[in-house]
């Protein structure tokens, strides 16, 4: 027959190893939820900068193309009153 102490031995390590190993799992579950949330928040935040450096782009994109309407326009300015003076 199983001597006692070696059979109590044998369920303590059962229970001690199934424990550790809800423990292990409930753990990396929690860091998993976390991570996800803060990457979660980070892409959001991203999505934000990206956003306003779009606009800060158009805008920039903008005044260039005006800048040149106003460079032709200077040019055929000059030209007419290069003509008038001749």
């Amino acid at each position: 027959m199983v001597d006692t102490n070696l059979l109590i031995t044998i369920i303590t390590s059962v229970v001690t190893i199934c424990t550790t190993i809800f423990t292990v799992k409930t753990g990396n579950q929690h860091m998993q939820d976390t991570l996800t949330q803060e990457l979660d928040k980070h892409n959001a935040v991203q999505d934000e900068r990206i956003c306003n450096l779009t606009k800060q782009v158009e805008k920039h994109n903008s005044v260039v193309e005006r800048m040149f309407a106003l460079e032709e326009r200077v040019n055929n300015l000059e030209k007419n009153v290069d003509k008038l003076e001749d």
